[in-house]
């Protein structure tokens, strides 16, 4: 059995984790085959290359179009994004007394 969990009725759900365990594992590997078996009736003899090649342009091409765009675009790109966070962490830690401004706005409403 298990170090942490000897003797009763810790035996049998020691037991029963292990069982569990071994089903998800099984399971697993199930899958695996089947997902095999499908992609090798997908290539109908072809070579994995010919397949795989217009899979993989294709992403390179997203991800050569989308990362300058994701970090460059005004309002919402990551950029933009981080210089408003870091300006608004910047602004809290100038505070004279050391609470954040969030904390003087919300303490702010909830005396009205």
């Amino acid at each position: 059995g298990d170090v942490f969990c000897q003797g009763g009725i810790c035996n049998v759900l020691s037991y029963a984790v292990r069982c569990v365990k071994y089903a998800c594992g099984f399971c697993t590997a199930m899958f695996v085959l089947v997902t095999l078996l499908g992609s090798y009736m997908v290539l109908n003899g072809k070579r994995v290359h010919e397949v795989a090649y217009p899979f993989a342009e294709s992403r390179l091409q997203s991800y050569v179009i989308w990362l300058p765009l994701r970090y460059l675009m005004p309002c919402v790109g990551f950029w933009h994004r981080w210089r408003m966070e870091n300006r608004q962490v910047v602004g809290d830690e100038s505070t004279d007394d050391g609470s954040s401004s969030s904390d003087v706005s919300s303490s702010s409403r909830s005396s009205m």
